[in-house]
Order: C-alpha cells, then structure tokens, then sequence
C-alpha cells in the first residue's frame, strides 16, 4: 500500500507543480485544517491560520491524518515550496489512506467510560489514533481476538481513527475481524463513519480469506445518526458464512435510510447466516435502498436472511430488491422459515408488507 501511494503521489507532483498561482491561490494553514476535517481528521496548529502552507507542512499533516502509517512529511517531495488549493484538495483526496473513524463520549461520571476497547482477530498491521494525541502501531501475526484498551485521563469527547490492511482472518465462523463488543457493548461509541471494508478486504476465497462483521457493532446503541456511506465498499464478491450476522443488532440510536450499495458489492452464491439478524431492532432506520444486498442468487442456506429487519418498524417504501428491482421473496418463491423466516417482523409500514408471503414476515 504505502508502495503503491508513494508512487501515485510522486507522479502527482508533477502535475502539482505544474499549477501556477495564477491557476490555484495560494493555500494556508486555514485551508489545510478545514480540507483535513473533510475527511474527520482535526488538526491541532501551532501556527497562525493564516500562514502560508508549504509542501512540508501539506505532507506532515497528512501523516497525522494517516495515523503514522505514512511517512511523506519526511521524504524528498517534503520542500518548502508553497501548496496551493489545487494541491491541498488533490493530495487530501489521494494520499489519505482509507480508514474508519469512530466518536466517543466519555463524559459519564463512570470511570470505565473513560476506557474505549475493541477485539480484533485479523492479522495484518494496524494504526490507531486514539484522539487525545497518542497514537499505537499493531502489528498483529496472529488471528486469535485480542482486545485493546485504552484510557482517557480527561473526560470528554474524542475522535479515534483506525488504519492499516489486513492480511488473514480466522476460520472460526463465529469471530469476527473487528468488534466493539469485547466484554460488553461500547457505551461510549457514538458516532462511525469511514471505511472498514478497505481495512478488512475480501483477500481470497479460502476460509482465511474472507472477513466477518458479525456482531461488530452488537447493541452498542449509543450510535446514532444514519449508517456512513462506502462503510464496506471492498467487500466485494462472495459472501462469507456469519458475515454480516448480527452486524448492528439493537443499535437502536442509528437513523435515516440505508445507503445505497451497502452491500453492493456482494455477488455468488448465499451462505448460512450471512445476513441473520443483521438490522435487528434497529427502529429508527427508514428505507432500503435498492440492490442492497449486490447481486446474491442461488441456493438460499440456513438463516440466510432470517430476522434481517425484524423490528425495524420505522422502515417504509420497498422492502429489499435486487440491483434489478425485483424483490427478493420474488426471486426466491420457495424460501422455507429457516431460511427467510422473520425477515421483515414488524416492518408493517413497507409498502409491501401486506403482499410478501407470510414466511418473510
């Protein structure tokens, strides 16, 4: 990856520097703060916003943005030539690599609130900004969940962000790659956005290959707010068994409609329980975007799509269709309960609630 982006940005260079003033003005610490937040990364300054930004300045903040799982503030592209807006904007979108973000509340009088954990199982190398100014490298060669604390000294609210790539998963169907839910949901987590699919891509088709999200986000209910668009854009192919089981079960804090491709990368065959339970409880989401769950045919297997939307009860419009609008009971006539059974319990307001056959609802 860093490879791959040391590359691009040095071609990038080229064309930056090619910009004159009079094509792009000038851009200052000001311009740089704000064109970082756009990606929920706040830069603390030292320096007058209105001072001008070097390169140096441009690539530094970027590897804080990355989490130090980059190093272009330090290399030869790292001059004091001055950045103007056009390079700022194209090396903000380029040079970030993709990462998940996460806010957190620990204004609770409760001192375990001051704690934020999470379990990962995947190997690879990891990178985490924690929000209060320290950082930590995980280089993990193993796929056995671990989990990883850490405590904030001074209560309030921070943004954690969350990079790297993994390498393998476990075969265990019932471990997920990463979960918020080492001991018990994480109170404290009120807000997500980002990538996880980047971080935890399909790699190959064995059973160490594909990712699990299963029970990710397990009744942490504080969320709140609509679920992030692109959150697992990489997910691509077939699914996994238990890949998406009980994924925001009980998060009843999240709002607004589903984004569209979600899962959209999905294709092949379905698997057990790959989308069991998955929005369970989730009140406050209302629609479902077409083509959902990408495009799924075949065989269905057991709890494939068992209790999906049960007691989404805010949900309106179309219940799921496929990237060609039909709905999924059409394309699967046959689907037996413990198949389907309970899909959309409680989502009497779809607008097809009333036509589905009764073993979907």
């Amino acid at each position: 990856m860093k490879k791959l982006l040391s590359f691009f940005i040095c071609s990038l260079f080229i064309t930056i520097s090619d910009v004159t003033a009079a094509d792009s003005p000038a851009a200052n610490v000001e311009y740089v703060s704000g064109s970082a937040q756009v990606y929920n990364c706040k830069i603390t300054n030292n320096a007058p916003l209105t001072q001008g930004a070097n390169m140096e300045y441009l690539l530094k903040t970027i590897d804080t943005c990355n989490c130090g799982a980059t190093s272009y503030g330090t290399g030869a592209s790292a001059t004091q030539q001055w950045a103007n807006k056009d390079a700022v904007d194209q090396m903000m979108a380029t040079a970030l690599v993709p990462t998940f973000v996460m806010d957190i509340d620990t204004r609770n009088s409760s001192a375990t609130n001051r704690i934020f954990n999470f379990q990962l199982s995947a190997a690879g190398t990891f990178y985490i900004c924690w929000g209060d100014g320290s950082r930590e490298k995980i280089t993990k060669t193993n796929t056995y969940p671990t989990t990883y604390s850490h405590t904030y000294t001074v209560s309030g609210t921070y943004t954690i962000r969350f990079n790297g790539l993994a390498t393998s998963y476990s075969s265990d169907t019932s471990t997920s790659a990463i979960t918020f839910i080492s001991s018990n949901p994480q109170k404290n987590l009120v807000g997500i956005s980002g990538n996880l699919g980047k971080i935890f891509p399909i790699i190959n088709s064995s059973s160490t290959g594909k990712p699990r999200f299963y029970s990710a986000f397990y009744y942490c209910s504080n969320i709140i707010g609509p679920l992030p668009k692109g959150l697992f854009t990489g997910i691509n192919g077939s699914p996994a068994t238990y890949m998406f089981r009980n994924t925001f079960q009980g998060c009843t804090g999240l709002t607004g409609d589903i984004p569209e491709d979600f899962f959209g990368g999905l294709s092949g065959a379905p698997t057990t329980y790959m989308f069991d339970s998955t929005f369970y409880g989730c009140a406050g989401l209302t629609g479902i975007p077409l083509g959902l769950f990408g495009n799924i045919s075949g065989t269905l297997q057991r709890n494939s799509f068992a209790n999906t939307f049960r007691g989404c009860t805010a949900l309106t419009g179309q219940s799921a269709r496929n990237p060609s609008g039909t709905y999924l009971y059409r394309i699967w006539t046959s689907a037996r309960s413990n198949q389907v059974g309970d899909m959309y319990n409680g989502a009497t307001r779809l607008s097809d609630y009333s036509s589905m056959p009764s073993v979907w609802r």
